[in-house]
């Protein structure tokens, strides 16, 4: 699902809301080559919008690697698990881009690392889905604003 700001515009990020077991998580898509140009206001937008729900945890989301849980742990700097989104997501945001980038990477790496890949944020809230990808998302911003009234 694309996220839609709170004035009915488009923003070129998607993520997608999953259970596992028994609770719900986003799994954010990665940026760049074409795609999520608008990975960091897009997941602004979600941090912002998950309310009160608490992040329990934040994983590395490869497609093709299966590596165990514990591998693909982010650990964010300053911030223990679980984690309450702070009135500025944006600094979250920030925090959570440089422990992405920072995952696994070899320390004779050049560069700062890619801080825009695909993760999947685990919350302890239960519930359905579809539900809460229409939440956050904010549903083509509530059909834009019910086509302008």
């Amino acid at each position: 699902m694309k996220v839609w700001t709170d004035d009915g515009a488009s923003l070129d990020a998607e993520f997608s809301v999953e259970e596992v077991s028994g609770r719900l998580t986003i799994v954010y898509e990665q940026g760049g080559a074409g795609r999520n140009k608008e990975y960091g206001p897009g997941l602004d937008l979600l941090l912002a919008r998950l309310g009160d729900a608490e992040i329990t945890a934040i994983y590395l989301e490869r497609k093709r690697e299966h590596l165990p849980a514990e591998d693909r742990l982010i650990a964010v700097k300053d911030h223990d698990y679980p984690i309450r989104v702070p009135a500025d997501a944006r600094s979250l945001r920030h925090a959570i881009g440089r422990a992405v980038a920072a995952h696994r990477r070899a320390e004779d790496a050049k560069g700062s690392g890619n801080r825009q890949k695909r993760i999947r944020f685990h919350t302890g809230r239960a519930g359905d889905p579809v539900d809460w990808e229409r939440q956050l998302g904010r549903e083509r911003a509530d059909c834009a604003r019910e086509a302008r009234h």
